[in-house]
């Protein structure tokens, strides 16, 4: 069954073609399989030592768990990486977009691990991504060892007018007005708004892009988690910004987190964008293996 938020079928293939491709791509051995959740199938990539520490790489909105290829590669020789495509969106799993306000994104997370035979876990998260792990720490702490946030929604308010822009109507109708005019050339312009100053853009990128803007009905991100629930994590934090992060300014995410996470360690990666796990693959792996081999 094609899934509802695709505008034509051929883009839905069209998708799935990009996926395929960029899949074979992979230089690490990996597997590909599905998982049983209570919220339908989930595609999963599995990568490194099966006895290794697991950590749990969750991508943003509208993309799929491809945008982790560069980690997946880098960090699969000392940790058991997990990858899987979120509900709802641009991947291979169940075609169910899950609500923002409940707790419904924590217990995906937490059967998709049980699935696997998973307790605890490192988590990290990119964009919406980090507000799902964020999530998932405040309702299952004792199943989470460490949080890993890249440029994360979920610990601030967007500012005006992009907070205005995330209404679901508005969200849907910049969608429809924009779709006619995709092209690549508006592609590269989207992804290169989100990249590093003078990171090369990646054609798979600006490819996948295009597939978005053309024929995928954008869910918007989420806004910020309520105090309680940040107050509510209780392991480490590693918080991850860009210098340039176009939609928060840094300084508003770290005065946010250092007033609702008690163990946190924060990193502003100089000369860097939203993707920086795309376009500084290397420094994030750096950080992210420092910052678990810190872990007791």
């Amino acid at each position: 069954m094609i899934p509802s938020y695709y505008t034509h079928p051929d883009g839905y293939h069209a998708m799935m073609r990009w996926y395929q491709a960029a899949l074979a791509r992979l230089t690490v051995p990996y597997d590909s399989i599905h998982v049983e959740t209570r919220f339908g199938p989930t595609h999963v990539l599995l990568a490194g030592p099966i006895q290794a520490p697991p950590v749990l790489l969750i991508h943003g909105i509208n993309v799929n768990a491809l945008g982790w290829k560069r980690q997946i590669t880098q960090l699969a020789s000392d940790y058991r990486i997990i990858a899987p495509d979120v509900v709802g969106f641009a991947g291979r799993s169940a075609p169910i977009r899950l609500p923002y306000h409940n707790d419904d994104y924590a217990l995906w997370i937490a059967d998709l691990l049980d699935a696997l035979g998973i307790d605890r876990v490192v988590l990290v998260g990119s964009s919406a991504g980090g507000f799902f792990v964020l999530k998932f720490g405040a309702v299952f702490p004792d199943r989470t060892r460490a949080l890993a946030l890249i440029n994360p929604c979920g610990l601030a308010r967007y500012p005006y007018p992009l907070d205005w822009a995330r209404h679901p109507i508005i969200t849907r109708l910049i969608g429809d007005l924009a779709r006619p005019f995709a092209t690549i050339h508006t592609a590269r312009r989207l992804v290169r708004a989100s990249a590093s100053p003078q990171a090369p853009l990646m054609p798979e990128t600006i490819h996948l892009a295009y597939l978005l803007l053309k024929y995928f009905r954008r869910y918007p991100p989420p806004g910020k988690l309520p105090d309680r629930q940040l107050q509510a994590i209780r392991a480490p934090v590693l918080l991850l910004l860009g210098e340039f992060e176009p939609y928060f300014r840094p300084e508003t995410l770290i005065r946010s987190a250092q007033q609702a996470l008690d163990d946190l360690r924060v990193q502003v990666i100089p000369n860097a964008g939203h993707d920086i796990h795309n376009d500084q693959a290397e420094t994030v792996s750096g950080h992210l293996r420092d910052f678990i081999r810190t872990l007791r």
